[in-house]
């Protein structure tokens, strides 16, 4: 979303259906919204209710199972300042707490989670290899090579990200 949409929820992003969004230059806002397309739910830290994971695991001694406040576990390097988020006060980033930060438990769950839906394209089935199959005038323009402007052995994973205007 720009940066200066009216925001009269004072909500930092959204997610319905598959689709997040977030202002623009709000990477933890659209990291937590991804989150929720993934299927995750709040990190038990803030004003989360009861929309808190019960999943979330307690990592002793920077948290108890009685007193869950969404610990990352683990220490993290934010390789872009240097910064060393340390798991006695950094929050996983699907709490409402923090410093905000992945948590052991968040990586796991976004590690071939499939509704990041990754897939290779173009490679394992070209459309011109079945064209016939898209278009009932393919004898007109048949071509028994691949269009000159496309290398199949270069197609990689496709992540699409729109910005609104």
């Amino acid at each position: 979303m720009p940066a200066n949409f009216p925001n009269t929820s004072n909500v930092g992003g959204c997610e319905t259906s598959g689709v997040s969004s977030g202002p623009v230059g709000s990477q933890v806002a659209m990291a937590h919204e991804i989150g929720h397309a993934c299927g995750r739910s709040h990190g038990p830290c803030g004003s989360v209710g009861s929309s808190a994971d019960p999943n979330y695991p307690a990592y002793p001694p920077y948290d108890s199972a009685a007193n869950t406040l969404a610990s990352i576990g683990e220490y993290g390097l934010d390789i872009s300042t240097g910064n060393i988020p340390t798991p006695d006060t950094a929050r996983d980033f699907m709490s409402y707490c923090g410093p905000p930060w992945v948590s052991l438990y968040g990586y796991a769950l976004f590690t071939n989670n499939s509704a990041l839906n990754p897939e290779t394209v173009g490679v394992e089935y070209p459309w011109w290899r079945n064209i016939f199959a898209y278009d009932p005038w393919w004898w007109l323009h048949y071509q028994p090579d691949p269009p000159w402007w496309v290398d199949p052995g270069e197609v990689e994973q496709v992540l699409s990200i729109q910005r609104l205007r």
